[in-house]
């Protein structure tokens, strides 16, 4: 619907602009004429008022007097049949680009995460939609249902994270080298997107695993529900945010699996971050018109955030196994907007294991974005595991 949209003036420009063409040439053809009379040339002009079809009939009559009016109508109707299959099929539906095989910057975690510390601006106009080949030591995986790998750096709570296009299964430790395409730099961690391994290096390490170096998400079977006086804070690295919103024209949807979260088990307060570029169409065109100027302008604006508080935070025992409903109150920062927000949901505690599902709605003209012609309401679904 982004591109339909988008594209539509160009189409019905080039459309118009044939057939007032046609309709001058026909126009001008008949009243230069002298072999009918007054009348009859009133008449064709009438006849002519019928969209297309009287442009043919005058064309198809008088065949025989100027075959070139009759060649430039043929014309007008391929282009005019081209222009509505390429603008309105053709580009509404491209896959996505396979970017893979091209080249990409070759460049180490360390150096990468410095660039950013160093000057974050220049270091992000640098990377824009830039293809990245990054080489670094696996400190986690975790599967969200595809693989996201997290190379550690030399930097405290630095880390670059890749969202890899399908499952994979790495040791913890290994050297690796991951292509994919930069989407941004959030809360410490660089993300990059439709990832794939180049190559590895798997070697041994004496290096003790701790609770970062999980290599999935499932739950451990040790007992963990005793927490100390509900004072920690769980953590989510690939918590998920997808939006859908339904349209006359076609159903718009795209889900972010680098989703950032934090949930503080003693005050309630809850926080999310995403990156704009995360989010993830099926329709290269859609994905490329949701993140112009004229939409959500990621560009300018990178980040959306999330930060509020549990109403009913006393209701929720942290260290007890339960579902349990929770109710949200905080602000949501969109396109540089910032608007109070409650969002609904529940929370499963699960042997110290934490999972939020939450899902709200929110109108983007609340935020400065015109989606007039495009989707202004969108469902926002919430999903994240915290450990």
């Amino acid at each position: 619907m982004f591109s339909l949209v988008k594209d539509l003036p160009v189409m019905f420009g080039i459309i118009t602009a044939t057939w007032f063409t046609i309709a001058m040439i026909v126009l001008m053809h008949l009243l230069k004429r002298t072999d009918i009379s007054k009348q009859n040339k009133i008449i064709w002009v009438i006849i002519g008022l019928i969209p297309i079809v009287g442009i043919g009939a005058y064309s198809i009559a008088n065949f025989k007097k100027n075959k070139f009016i009759l060649i430039a109508f043929l014309l007008a109707i391929i282009i005019t049949i081209s222009s509505i299959w390429y603008y309105a099929i053709y580009l509404q539906s491209p896959a996505k680009t396979d970017r893979t095989s091209e080249a990409g910057i070759g460049i180490s975690a360390d150096s990468l995460m410095n660039e950013f510390l160093t000057n974050e601006a220049v270091a992000n106009k640098k990377y824009n939609n830039k293809l990245l080949e990054v080489t670094g030591i696996i400190a986690k995986s975790e599967n969200n249902p595809n693989t996201i790998l997290f190379l550690k750096t030399n930097f405290q709570d630095g880390i670059v994270s890749a969202n890899l296009k399908e499952k994979k299964s790495l040791p913890i430790g290994t050297t690796v080298t991951v292509k994919g395409i930069f989407t941004g730099f959030i809360l410490g961690e660089i993300q990059i997107t439709e990832a794939v391994v180049l190559n590895t290096n798997i070697t041994a390490s004496n290096t003790p695993t701790n609770a970062n170096t999980n290599t999935d998400n499932t739950v451990s079977k040790k007992d963990t529900t005793t927490l100390p006086s509900g004072a920690k804070i769980f953590k989510s690295t690939t918590g998920s945010i997808r939006f859908f919103s339904k349209t006359p024209a076609e159903d718009i949807e795209a889900t972010n699996k680098q989703l950032i979260s934090s949930i503080n088990a003693l005050t309630g307060e809850i926080k999310f971050a995403a990156l704009i570029k995360g989010f993830q169409f099926d329709n290269q065109l859609m994905q490329k018109h949701f993140n112009e100027p004229d939409y959500l302008n990621s560009d300018s604006f990178p980040k959306s955030e999330f930060k509020g508080k549990m109403k009913n935070i006393t209701a929720t025992d942290f260290t007890k196994n339960g579902t349990y409903p929770i109710t949200v109150d905080g602000q949501l920062s969109i396109h540089g907007v910032t608007k109070k927000i409650e969002v609904e949901g529940q929370l499963i505690i699960n042997n110290g294991i934490l999972n939020l599902k939450g899902i709200f709605k929110i109108h983007v003209q609340d935020y400065g974005i015109d989606g007039s012609d495009v989707a202004d309401l969108l469902d926002i679904t919430v999903n994240c595991t915290y450990k």
